[in-house]
């Protein structure tokens, strides 16, 4: 019947075990697909800002990288006013800004500068220089003499007209320049008039004639070093005089001795002749099919700005940072993808990262505790299940061994009223009587001792007692329950008192002694006591059968007896209620009762008493 319900049972827990682990695999998914689904928005986000900081960057860099108008670069002299920060290229060349391949003339045309100077300086009559702008820059020399406003006016206007009519060669436009700066300089030349000459060509816009300046720089290869350098040197001290802005020069110098663009860009430089590309943070830009444009563009600085205006808006805090994740070299403009390093962003996928840890652990926890329920009602409804199998079989026991004494009895006495009719002997029926009274008001004992300590709220009545006294009158009891004579060898010290419950812990020392006298194949059964004061417990030596180890445990449990061939004697009876109620007498004593030794040779038996 047990088996029955025990695989029953065990079916049960099973396909509940199998139901629970589906549900908790459920949960798991769902768990999951919602972890998914926040770092996905979590990620939306980033990629809303990312894509709104890159479209800012790209229309930045569209509007500040207009087509090549090379035309209007001829004549145009803005250059001069900043750092030259962008370059043109023609099938290859780069022709602005202008680029110095040696630090002598790289083409050696007669006169050379120092005799172009040197006779316009003398003002004599011309020799290889233009004569007719000589003859004007005379004209306008007397009318400084003389200081007449208007012939200094007249003259001045003839000569720029000349000026502006013709061009002469690089050597000649920069000398007489410098010397028409020369010759009024001290008292007559204003600022302006200064700042045109050397710089904007009188307009910046459409200048008038071309300036020292622009001259100088767009055929540096014409002039040696030396040459370069004085003239170069000339205009800076008429700029500082004249307190003129010329902190550009220095920078188109420094260009001109040590390139900072030594790329070539072709056309195959550009994936697309309309695109835009990125090489060394350089922006390359195709405007036909000969000239590139390609201009420095600080790409971290640019996004710094776009840092600062989402930081205003409040999209980004004052720790959060923008980053180009791709500055390699061909990347364009419409491929460049910004990472955002936002600190809610990152604490948001960190927080969904240990959620998602955390859920999942409290569902295996939960799972657990479920799985773990399940068994424990499963081994507790098992338990139940064969207490009620051991109670029933202790019923038909107990019926069984009460019939057996009381038959015995009833016998004996039947035997003993007829042989005393007869006037016979009547032997040792009534000591045989007796006994089996004995056998049997011991087992009413065990059974009144096992509903007593099982039933709630047990009371234990604790008294002093003096144990060496209690011990030899419990023996003496115990003699009449086995056919063998008693050997005790009480070790007890007499004055060694001890607080249990008398009437309790009379019965624990009974069972023990009573059993070495059941379960012994000696002649005469020896027992021997000694109680250790250090750990205060009682120490019952016999000379029985023994206990085999596997079953040291299970003497302990309640309606539990061992068969003939476990026990190795011919003696079986009992109800399995002996030791179970030693060993909950001596909790309740809040102490223990345990085997601390068994062999064939006997058994030690140790009361740990704690009062």
């Amino acid at each position: 019947m047990t088996a029955e319900l025990r695989t029953k049972k065990s079916t049960v827990s099973l396909w509940v075990t199998v139901a629970i682990l589906c549900l908790g695999m459920m949960f798991l998914t769902f768990v999951i697909v919602e972890y998914q689904r926040n770092i996905a928005l979590v990620e939306q986000n980033e990629v809303l800002i990312s894509n709104s900081a890159q479209a800012t960057l790209k229309n930045n860099i569209l509007n500040r990288a207009p087509g090549v108008n090379w035309g209007a670069l001829k004549g145009d002299y803005t250059w001069i006013k900043s750092t030259p920060s962008a370059y043109w290229f023609r099938d290859g060349v780069q022709e602005f800004p202008w680029r110095r391949t040696s630090g002598q003339s790289s083409i050696t045309l007669p006169p050379t500068w120092a005799a172009v100077w040197s006779e316009i300086n003398s003002l004599a009559s011309a020799g290889t220089v233009n004569e007719p702008r000589l003859k004007l820059l005379i004209a306008v020399k007397s009318a400084l003499e003389s200081n007449n406003e208007s012939s200094i006016t007249r003259s001045f206007e003839e000569y720029l007209a000349h000026k502006n009519a013709l061009q002469l060669s690089p050597y000649q436009e920069v000398a007489f320049s410098l010397k028409l700066l020369e010759l009024g300089a001290t008292d007559h030349w204003s600022s302006e008039l200064m700042h045109a000459i050397l710089i904007t060509g009188g307009n910046s816009e459409a200048p008038l004639f071309r300036p020292i300046v622009d001259i100088l720089f767009r055929h540096a290869n014409l002039f040696s070093t030396n040459e370069f350098d004085a003239i170069l040197t000339t205009v800076k001290r008429y700029l500082e005089t004249y307190n003129l802005s010329g902190y550009f020069l220095d920078d188109y110098v420094q260009h001109l001795n040590h390139p900072q663009f030594l790329l070539t860009p072709t056309a195959e430089s550009l994936s697309n002749a309309s695109d835009l590309v990125f090489i060394d943070d350089w922006l390359l830009r195709q405007s036909d099919s000969t000239v590139i444009k390609a201009e420095y563009v600080a790409l971290t600085e640019e996004l710094k700005l776009i840092e600062n205006e989402l930081i205003v808006l409040g999209v980004l805090d004052n720790n959060d940072s923008l980053a180009l994740s791709n500055t390699d070299d061909g990347v364009t403009v419409h491929t460049l993808n910004i990472a955002v390093d936002k600190a809610q962003l990152n604490r948001d996928k960190r927080y969904q990262a240990i959620y998602l840890v955390l859920k999942i652990a409290m569902l295996l926890v939960l799972v657990a505790l479920i799985l773990l329920s399940i068994r424990l009602l499963e081994k507790n409804q098992l338990r139940r299940l064969e207490y009620l199998a051991l109670r029933e079989d202790f019923v038909k026991l107990v019926s069984h061994e009460l019939k057996t004494p009381l038959t015995g009895i009833r016998a004996m006495a039947e035997t003993l009223r007829k042989r005393i009719e007869r006037g016979l002997s009547v032997q040792t029926y009534p000591e045989r009587i007796i006994n089996e009274a004995d056998k049997l008001w011991y087992m009413v004992d065990n059974i009144l001792g096992f509903n007593r300590v099982q039933s709630t709220g047990v009371i234990i009545n604790l008294r002093p007692t003096n144990l060496r006294l209690l011990c030899e009158n419990v023996i003496d009891e115990s003699r009449s329950f086995a056919s063998k004579p008693y050997s005790v060898n009480n070790n007890v010290s007499e004055r060694t008192e001890v607080k249990v419950d008398p009437e309790l812990f009379s019965l624990v020392v009974k069972n023990i002694a009573v059993n070495a006298g059941l379960y012994n194949n000696n002649d005469t059964v020896e027992l021997t006591l000694n109680y250790n004061q250090q750990d205060r417990s009682l120490l019952l030596s016999d000379n029985g059968i023994g206990i085999d180890s596997k079953f040291q445990f299970e003497v302990f449990k309640p309606f539990v007896r061992l068969t003939q061939s476990d026990q190795k004697s011919s003696r079986r009876s009992g109800t399995g209620l002996g030791l179970a109620i030693c060993k909950r007498i001596m909790q309740l004593h809040d102490g223990d009762l345990s085997l601390a030794h068994s062999s064939s040779r006997g058994s030690v038996w140790k009361i740990t008493i704690s009062n």
